[in-house]
């Protein structure tokens, strides 16, 4: 309802479901609230944010990039090769939010990863930090973490205008 302009918003994500999900959310708000809304659903695979020449063009000229629930899963040096194709996306001033789950507080975290079979990456405050480190002359990178029983850890990127 507080969308007066022409807003293009792309989710993009690895699990059909988890698109499926948005949309039928996103179907569930009148048309008059979204008339200035379009949505792009996009599914491709992690290698496509590394290497798919295509989508990082489609993807070209984001104002924000809020990626939750994708670097907790990622090494270090798949995350930054991810961030390098996203910072260089992003429009002059824009902002990129990543977040990932905390080391702190994370002591059942085995029983997840065990019976999940997930590979799970908590990661530190500094870890995060030194993935702007190799983009200081292009953006600026913040902090902000929350006092939750969660423990998620928010990285913000600024490209610089």
């Amino acid at each position: 309802d507080k969308i007066d302009r022409p807003l293009v918003f792309n989710c993009v994500d690895f699990e059909k479901k988890a698109l499926n999900c948005i949309e039928s959310e996103i179907n569930k708000i009148g048309p008059e609230k979204k008339k200035n809304l379009t949505i792009h659903y996009i599914q491709v695979n992690i290698k496509d944010l590394v290497k798919s020449k295509s989508l990082i063009n489609e993807l070209n000229g984001q104002d924000l990039v809020y990626a939750s629930g994708l670097f907790d899963y990622l090494s270090d040096k798949m995350a930054e090769r991810i961030i390098k194709n996203i910072i260089n996306s992003l429009k002059n001033g824009a902002l990129f939010i990543i977040v990932n789950a905390g080391l702190n507080g994370s002591e059942f975290r085995s029983y997840y990863e065990m019976l999940g079979s997930w590979k799970f990456f908590h990661r530190t405050k500094e870890a995060l930090l030194k993935w702007g480190e190799g983009f200081s002359s292009l953006v600026e990178v913040g902090f902000e973490e929350f006092d939750s029983p969660m423990n998620y850890l928010f990285l913000k990127i600024r490209k610089n205008k």
